[in-house]
């Protein structure tokens, strides 16, 4: 069957659109882009919640969050639109910035649920060409851990305790989901070291990875790098070399982030053991 959807990217009467309209046509009518646009590029544990709260403390950065994590449900027949304009709003802060968190494992059924409102995309094979053609002037933000044992083993302690995220302050107000308001040490004696889902997520992690690689060869992206070691490590001067990318200034003095840090004794044990079993591994392939 024919698709029957015109997008209007000015207004559902402009350049003669109601006369498809007349005829049967779903009109989708675009919503305009904000004036500036920062996506920022993620794999889930790579610390990008952090960076999204030091962004929203700015001020001038937006306000980062996964908007589209409600679109990982591609629904026939949906008009996305409205939806994106609500993803624009959310997002923007009182400057007109707007930021996005985006993971890599989100991204083709993003770019599926654009294709059903966008005007069609040149790709010639490039992966994602929606996705490209939405932020075709933003300003680009790699996120990523050095460590990818210590993020999966991250992800495998969210899987088993349900908690991403800890304030310091039972009292806390903040953004981040599943949230552990106030942190407490013990959160997470319960857990189990499991060797194989933990290598399931090194694997999982290394091609989510790629396919952000492969996304900015495509299509000739230079993005901006962070690495979260790093950025623990250099806060504010992580925060002004974004802001330098986006052609934006922050304030000399930021608030305090809510959030606190996580891991303790017991994510330093399962990475003891868990490369403690590649070592040998290795020595007895040697025998």
């Amino acid at each position: 069957m024919r698709d029957r959807t015109v997008v209007a990217s000015d207004g559902p009467r402009q350049y003669g659109v109601s006369r498809f309209e007349a005829q049967g046509y779903r009109i989708m009518t675009m919503p305009p882009k904000p004036r500036k646009s920062i996506v920022l590029c993620a794999t889930q544990r790579c610390g990008s919640t952090m960076i999204c709260e030091d962004m929203r403390n700015a001020g001038t950065l937006g306000l980062p969050e996964e908007h589209f994590l409600p679109w990982q449900s591609l629904k026939p027949d949906m008009n996305w639109a409205p939806h994106l304009e609500g993803v624009y709003r959310r997002g923007s802060g009182e400057n007109g910035v707007f930021a996005v968190k985006i993971m890599a494992n989100q991204m083709a059924t993003l770019d599926a649920c654009l294709a059903t409102m966008m005007p069609a995309a040149e790709s010639d094979g490039r992966a994602f060409p929606y996705v490209r053609s939405l932020f075709s002037d933003a300003t680009w933000v790699w996120l990523r851990r050095d460590d990818v044992v210590r993020q999966a083993i991250s992800r495998e302690m969210a899987t088993q305790t349900g908690v991403n995220h800890a304030t310091g302050d039972t009292e806390a107000d903040h953004f981040a989901g599943n949230l552990l308001q106030g942190y407490k040490p013990d959160y997470n004696v319960q857990t189990q070291f499991n060797e194989h889902a933990i290598a399931a997520k090194v694997s999982s992690i290394t091609e989510e990875n790629l396919l952000w690689q492969r996304f900015f060869y495509d299509w000739e992206i230079q993005p901006l790098s962070l690495i979260y070691e790093d950025n623990c490590r250099d806060f504010p001067g992580y925060l002004h070399r974004l802001a330098a990318a986006a052609g934006l200034d922050i304030p000399a003095d930021l608030p305090e982030r809510a959030m606190v840090r996580l891991s303790n004794a017991i994510n330093d044990e399962w990475f003891e053991t868990y490369t403690d079993r590649i070592i040998n591994r290795a020595v007895d392939n040697r025998r």
